[in-house]
């Protein structure tokens, strides 16, 4: 199946980190509504790391896969639907194996 990244920034002020929590709110589940609303199904994203509460970022990444064609404008559509305080740089493909997590070459 097609992987993709996702390279994101983020202001975390209002965020109990970047990675999803149960009863919080965080930058992965705004990040996974946002997919959710503009392709219309429910996806599973990977994080690269996890940040504590209030944590900035001008770069972190996730991943996930889907055999959907991402529409050209799925920047635009994700940032629009978004809290202004994140913001998605970049989407692209991946081979199958390649992990936001585990080959990450720095934190």
């Amino acid at each position: 199946m097609p992987r993709y990244f996702l390279e994101v920034e983020y202001d975390g002020t209002d965020y109990k980190g970047f990675q999803i929590q149960e009863n919080a709110r965080t930058v992965q589940g705004e990040i996974n509504k946002a997919l959710q609303i503009r392709l219309k199904i429910a996806l599973e994203t990977v994080t690269s790391s996890r940040t504590d509460t209030g944590v900035h970022a001008y770069q972190n990444f996730l991943h996930f896969d889907t055999t959907l064609q991402l529409p050209e404008n799925l920047i635009y559509n994700l940032n629009a639907i978004l809290p202004a305080s994140i913001v998605i740089r970049t989407i692209y493909a991946v081979p199958e194996d390649a992990h936001s997590r585990f080959d990450a070459r720095s934190r």
